[in-house]
């Protein structure tokens, strides 16, 4: 299990990072967080954000996960077949959950499972990719 989900983090840390505001009101959030590290922004909402809303309105078990262990600073997501797959990465404490789901299935209990230690490659990715976004909302803040 652990080969497999370094083998996932390794082809999401390789994938472009972004979030798309846009893209919620179109309804395209699906394919945009495809193969994607998203960062988990509550303010300004997130591509992150409005997928772990939409994960924890289809299983309200993942929400009561999440509000026992906290929320993440980033998520990745793919799709293998029929099932879906969700890494959350909380930075401060340096560990990941996998959870997994069933595609159009949401009555079966999305599955978690670990926390998983971070390596210390992919905590330097995704704390250098929240930092630089923080960076830049500071700055825009400072402009308008």
């Amino acid at each position: 299990m652990y080969q497999f989900l370094s083998a996932i983090i390794l082809l999401l840390i390789l994938s472009q990072c972004a979030t798309h505001s846009a893209a919620w009101n179109t309804g395209r959030t699906d394919s945009l967080a495809e193969n994607q590290i998203m960062l988990v922004l509550e303010k300004p909402e997130s591509l992150g954000w409005k997928r772990l809303q939409y994960a924890t309105e289809l299983h309200p078990e993942f929400a009561f996960f999440l509000e026992k262990i906290g929320k993440p600073d980033c998520i990745a997501e793919t799709t293998q077949g029929d099932r879906h797959y969700m890494i959350c990465y909380q930075l401060e404490q340096r560990r990941a959950f996998s959870c997994r789901s069933i595609l159009d299935r949401p009555s079966i209990p999305m599955q978690v499972s670990g926390p998983y230690p971070m390596s210390h490659k992919e905590y330097s990715t995704l704390r250098g990719l929240k930092k630089r976004a923080e960076s830049e909302m500071r700055t825009k803040s400072a402009s308008e």
